[in-house]
């Protein structure tokens, strides 16, 4: 039998979704916290977590055999301090359409003055604040995988020109020029 341990601060929804699924052979501990995933990190072959919960306890972690990070980066279980001798897997293409949203609601409050228009009424002022739409504007995203590669279709669905950032030369979708960390200087503005 596996064992698995859910390290979250939402785990009792993770456990209720995992456990809806006929698993005979899986036995689920759950913890909300650092301090409460150490009663069962010795235990465990599986965790399923967020870096920050999993990374303090690995290396108590004696049977591990698999990480299932709940963040689309791995990079906080790449560091040197960490064991490597387990399977390390992240969550690809589930972020895009909320990272998405969350960087255009931000773009749009601030190229349409959402603050200062709040501000002002507040104050009674209803004086019109004048701005500039995204169309034909440039926006540069560094890192093109899931995360960014959405975050540049929802750009030129604005009608904005689109420069991207990333490790290895080659087309992406809604991409207009591609630049690698050597060209870096060119990509700036």
């Amino acid at each position: 039998m596996k064992r698995l341990l859910i390290l979250e601060k939402n785990a009792p929804t993770y456990v209720e979704e995992i456990a809806g699924h006929d698993l005979p052979e899986l036995e689920i501990f759950s913890a909300c916290s650092v301090d409460e995933g150490f009663k069962h990190i010795s235990e465990v072959d599986i965790i399923l977590g967020r870096p920050e919960f999993v990374a303090p306890l690995l290396q108590h972690a004696d049977k591990l055999q698999w990480v299932q990070s709940t963040f689309a980066g791995i990079e906080p279980y790449c560091v040197d301090e960490l064991r490597k001798d387990y399977i390390l897997t992240g969550v690809k293409d589930v972020f895009g359409p909320l990272m998405s949203e969350y960087v255009f609601a931000y773009i749009l409050a601030q190229e349409r003055s959402f603050f200062a228009t709040m501000q002002n009424q507040q104050q009674r002022n209803w004086s019109p604040i004048s701005y500039v739409g995204l169309h034909n504007k440039t926006i540069g995203i560094v890192g093109l995988g899931s995360i960014g590669s959405h975050i540049a279709q929802t750009a030129a669905f604005f009608g904005m020109r689109v420069l991207g950032l990333k490790r290895t030369k080659g087309a992406v979708d809604h991409v207009e020029q591609v630049f690698t960390p050597s060209e870096i200087q060119t990509f700036l503005p």
